[in-house]
């Protein structure tokens, strides 16, 4: 018979599946399923013995592995292998260092021991309170510059975002596009990466190797199709995924030596790079806050995102919201995760204000001393939730007008009513003793605390808000962002960086504090200091300076990062039927997320019925318990928290560093090239979802995930790492200065050059590159004022490496003693000591990889959270298993870089011939839509509650700069009547359109 992959295209096939006939079915397949399904049902109903992890043969222990340590570890010390259920996986606890550098020195490098200890010793003054300032932070719609997007509008639904309408973005980190560049000098739209909706990139973009002149978009005889319908605005349906589809979905990929492109690609119906993630902002320029409303003051910038039907054109006039580069996961379980985000950008490290963790050389924090203002540095360990929550706040993408930052987003909630415009359950779980309401949407909006700096103060210990004095900047907050106008971040990974401030003893003027249009009578009472209930004076931190920012403000990120993460601490899903199976031994808390007393919590039973029939086939299928199926899914997605990059595999000493004795922070893996083995930083894999290369031929990637660096910008490079270049030539047109160098540089788009000793001295200073015009040429941009045009010569440019991201890719320079030997800095390899003391003391090997891998994403309540992957490839379950089954969408142009877990799953492939393949189909899917299913999540019950929420789902057409608006009422403990929706409603067992 004729493979469907093999007929011609038409057009009412494109963006759909040739399906095979479902009525090609035999006794001898029934038979076998039966004995199969018995065989499998009979092991599976034996919920006491434990679930033991299958290693693939394809992973090895990492060489530092210690057995021995792992199956007896210390008191109170947790190791994977000895837990069944997520109810024996403790909360990580954060535990900080506070270091005063003029009167401690450096912070000091591996080999001395700091003394980390709980955040109530110095940070924290009560959790409760703390929890309570997070959850308010998070669903609170003022954070965001328009006064409706929070951090909740991205994670509104079993943790995650089912949107539909004006998601897509085309792909801005696509490094394969070229005619983009966001300058200066900007072209095309200016943003960088792939700025056209839709369009197909298959096989290759601007770097086709198969055409003599690369062109954008490539020869559509060479092509796929895309999804032309695709734009901002767009409205996206069940017949739009998978976004790279295929005429038989469950027909193997060809990978190998010797298999061409055409072959890899023959199967292939149609294709894109655009991504559905989240709409966050309409871009804007930030001009300020003001005081008293939740609406910031900005000037409309043009961008992509708009209906003008142009793609890729730049306007004003019709933006819409932008769309984040990444489809948004849920922060259900995050606070397992070790390093957080799709690539771990957020740091297992926090350091009071940004993402980079221990990357950050400079940014400190304010403490004050007995009345004396003292800048120190804050390194807190399992805190990557932290992390994760200050970047969103100032993303031009997600919350932010362009250049706001988080001192100014303090001195606007310090003076706001916390959850002013959303009603909060009365019998909210967390907030319901501090809510004006009388029900779900009855009585007063938000709560009976007059605004965040009461809450702060609650929260926090009084040396890190109490100083009474006004801070003045000693130089701008700087971000690594250019200056074109047109910038785009990545949403979620705070490059910001917090600069020496300066006391002031003067008085400085205070803004006028506005009545919100939400105000009632009391709000105006407190305000004022008058007479209404609970009238007092102006909270200490509080007052919105015209000039500089209190201490409670400059230290938001700090306040900002912790309550959020205590927040999301307690989101933890631990009673799905799953767990209810296997029970729990050694459960470490209670039914309600309450520590379990001084003498233990009592074992839990496993429960054979907890499973259905099915769902039992399917966890063995998850387990791979039949060798011959080779599924794989728990190599990767390890139970029972169901992903690998967590703190419970990494195991993490008292110092933060991870135990390569105890855990798998590093492991090796034979590649899918078979060539040799490669070390990879456990939980992160690349699986050809995506191109991560061109086969053979040097590209981009599409998203470098894994391998991406710390932002550009001076304070995250690594000063070990230093590239001086003589400059042959310099020159300047309207503030447009061009570089030529006497020898070629690293030196790409967004890293921070500094120029120094040139003839003119105007050219001197610290600049990002705009335009990497040829090995021994770039540009940069000077602010204004304007310059006058000038030539000049002499001098050089200098600039650092940014830290990675990758652990492996650390630890590889830490363990390089060659490169580093003749550096006059200290330094451990190839690392300062204060970043090296994070990182594990190993040999590395030569091969690293790290392009292109993700996360394994935590599969808990999976059912709710599609679409799927990073991208939002797939609507359904279905889909993403049929992905597995065919081995990955690029597994020959991944070659290099893939994992060999994702190879194909041969037994569970053409399902619409063989019963018993489309049997382990649907039971594998069965457990994880419904087996890993807390019901609690299920049906928002605490402390999966939540306040009332407005969430943006794209414009009406006519209108672009309004909204059409999804009311998600608040909902108490009791939870709701009926279960959560799943994406577009769509079945988890649906494969796609016949």
């Amino acid at each position: 018979m004729q493979r469907a992959s093999h007929r011609t295209t038409t057009a009412s096939q494109v963006g759909r599946r040739s399906r095979l006939s479902k009525a090609v079915v035999c006794t001898t397949c029934l038979t076998l399923l039966i004995i199969a399904a018995a065989a499998v049902i009979g092991r599976a109903s034996q919920p006491a013995r434990k679930q033991v992890q299958i290693r693939s043969r394809l992973h090895r222990k990492n060489a530092f592995f210690n057995a021995g340590l792992a199956s007896a570890p210390a008191v109170g010390q947790v190791t994977v292998d000895q837990v069944v259920s997520l109810r024996e996986v403790p909360v990580p606890e954060p535990m900080a260092i506070v270091w005063d550098p003029v009167a401690q020195g450096p912070i000091p490098g591996p080999g001395t021991d700091l003394n980390f200890q709980p955040l109530s010793g110095e940070i924290v003054k009560d959790q409760t309170a703390l929890i309570r300032l997070g959850k308010a932070l998070f669903w609170d719609m003022q954070v965001g510059s328009d006064g409706i997007v929070s951090c909740a509008t991205c994670h509104f639904s079993a943790g995650a975002d089912i949107r539909e309408k004006n998601q897509i973005s085309p792909n801005l980190s696509d490094a394969n596009f070229k005619h983009n560049a966001g300058g200066p000098p900007a072209s095309g739209s200016g943003l960088g990466g792939d700025a056209l909706f839709g369009n197909s990139t298959v096989p290759f973009t601007a770097n086709d190797p198969n055409s003599a002149i690369p062109m954008e978009p490539p020869d559509p005889n060479f092509n796929r199709p895309g999804h032309p319908t695709f734009a901002p605005n767009y409205r996206v349906t069940a017949n739009d995924f998978p976004l790279n589809d295929w005429f038989s979905p469950t027909e193997l990929t060809p990978r190998g030596p010797g298999v061409s492109l055409f072959e890899e690609m023959t199967n292939v119906s149609r294709d894109t790079n655009d991504i559905v993630a989240s709409q966050g902002v309409r871009f804007a320029k930030f001009t300020g806050i003001n005081p008293g409303k939740a609406v910031d003051s900005g000037t409309a910038l043009s961008d992509l995102f708009n209906t003008t039907g142009i793609s890729g054109k730049l306007d004003a006039a019709t933006r819409v919201r932008r769309a984040m580069p990444r489809n948004s996961p849920t922060m259900i379980n995050a606070v397992f995760n070790f390093d957080n985000l799709w690539e771990g950008r957020a740091s297992f490290i926090f350091n009071g204000v940004n993402a980079a963790g221990f990357r950050d050389l400079k940014s400190k924090l304010q403490k004050n001393v007995g009345g004396v203002l003292t800048p120190v540095f804050i390194r807190i360990t399992n805190s990557s939730l932290a992390s994760v929550a200050v970047g969103p706040p100032t993303s031009n993408i997600a919350m932010s007008f362009n250049g706001r930052t988080m001192p100014d987003v303090g001195k606007k909630m310090v003076n706001l009513r916390p959850l002013g415009k959303q009603f909060v359950h009365p019998q909210d779980s967390v907030l319901g003793p501090l809510s004006r309401a009388t029900g779900a949407k009855t009585g007063g909006r938000g709560l009976n605390v007059r605004s965040y700096c009461e809450m702060i103060q609650a929260a926090f210990q009084d040396q890190w808000w109490n100083h009474p004095d006004p801070l003045l900047l000693a130089a701008p907050i700087k971000a690594a962002r250019l200056a074109s106008a047109t910038d785009v971040d990545d949403s979620h990974s705070s490059s910001e960086v917090l600069p020496e401030v300066i006391v002031s003893k003067a008085p400085v003027q205070a803004m006028k504090i506005t009545a919100s249009e939400d105000e009632d009578e009391d709000d105006q009472a407190q305000r004022s200091g008058g007479s209404g209930a609970g009238a007092k004076g102006p909270c200490l931190g509080s007052t919105p300076l015209a000039t500089g920012y209190t201490q409670m403000q400059m230290n938001f990120s700090l306040f900002f990062g912790l309550a959020v993460q205590a927040y999301e601490a307690i989101l933890v899903s631990d009673d799905t039927a799953f767990d209810r199976f296997n029970g729990a031994p050694n459960p470490v808390r209670q039914a309600d997320g309450s520590p379990c007393p001084a003498a233990g919590c009592p074992p839990i039973p496993a429960d054979p019925t907890a499973l259905t029939a099915r769902q039992s086939v399917g966890l063995t299928v998850f387990l791979d318990d039949n060798a011959n199926l080779g599924t794989h899914c728990a190599d990767c997605h390890i139970l029972p928290v169901t992903t690998g990059h967590t703190v419970l595999d990494y195991q993490p000493d008292g110092q933060g560093v991870p135990s390569l004795a105890m855990g798998e922070a590093i492991e090796f893996m034979l590649m899918g090239d078979n060539l040799e083995t490669a070390n990879y930083d456990h939980g992160m894999y690349n699986i050809g979802l995506r191109r991560s290369g061109c086969g053979e031929i040097p590209c981009g990637a599409e998203d470098k995930g894994r391998a991406a660096t710390a932002p550009g910008n001076p304070p995250f490079q690594n000063p070990l790492l230093v590239t001086t270049a003589t400059i042959s030539s310099i020159s300047r047109t309207a503030n447009l200065v061009t570089v030529n160098t006497a020898s070629a540089t690293p030196f790409g788009p967004g890293l921070f050059v500094t120029i120094a000793g040139v003839t003119d001295p105007s050219f001197n200073g610290t600049f990002a590159v705009g335009i990497k015009s040829s090995p021994t040429q770039f540009t940069y941009g000077q602010p204004a004022p304007a310059q006058p045009d000038a030539s000049s010569s002499g001098g050089t440019a200098a600039a650092g490496k940014p830290f990675p991201d990758s652990l492996v890719e650390l630890t590889a320079l830490r363990d390089d003693t060659v490169t580093c030997a003749a550096a006059t800095i200290p330094h451990v390899g190839c690392l300062p000591p204060d970043v090296a003391r994070f990182i594990p003391d190993v040999p590395i090997l030569p091969r690293r990889v790290t392009n292109g891998a993700f996360k394994a994403p935590n599969l808990r309540n999976i059912k709710y959270s599609g679409p799927y992957f990073h991208v939002g490839d797939s609507a359904t379950l279905r889909q993403v298993v049929e992905f597995y089954v065919r081995g990955g969408n690029f597994p020959n142009t991944n070659l290099h870089d893939k994992t060999v877990d994702v190879d194909g799953i041969p037994p569970l492939m053409f399902p619409e011939f063989d019963p018993v393949a489309e049997q382990y189909i649907e039971a594998l899917v069965d457990f994880m839509a419904e087996g890993l299913t807390d019901r609690r999540v299920a049906f928002e019950q605490g402390p999966f509650d939540h306040p009332q929420l407005f969430v943006p789902n794209g414009s009406p057409q006519p209108r672009p700069d309004h909204d059409v608006f999804i009311m998600i009422p608040a909902v108490g403990t009791g939870g709701r009547a009926t279960e959560l929706p799943t994406f577009l409603n769509l079945d988890p067992q649906f494969s796609g359109p016949p």
